[in-house]
């Protein structure tokens, strides 16, 4: 039997910039606010977070191999 993992957790650095452009405005949903602050804060468990979401390459594959995944829809 195959493991497909349909894949939520993931962005591109196109992504991270366009959030970090609208966190740099003055019109910042409170919500949205919030949560990119937390993700983005500088810390050692934001950075790991953050390159972990942005790896869809190597590292992603190496961890699905890691805990059994075949397949990952992103």
């Amino acid at each position: 039997m195959r493991r497909i993992a349909v894949e939520e957790a993931f962005i591109t650095a196109d992504i991270l910039a366009g959030w970090k452009k609208v966190l740099a405005s003055s019109d910042v949903e409170p919500g949205f606010a919030k949560l990119g602050g937390s993700l983005l804060k500088p810390s050692p468990a934001g950075a790991q977070l953050m390159n972990n979401l942005l790896d869809i390459g190597a590292g992603r594959i190496a961890h699905m191999d890691k805990v059994g995944i075949d397949v990952e829809v992103l």
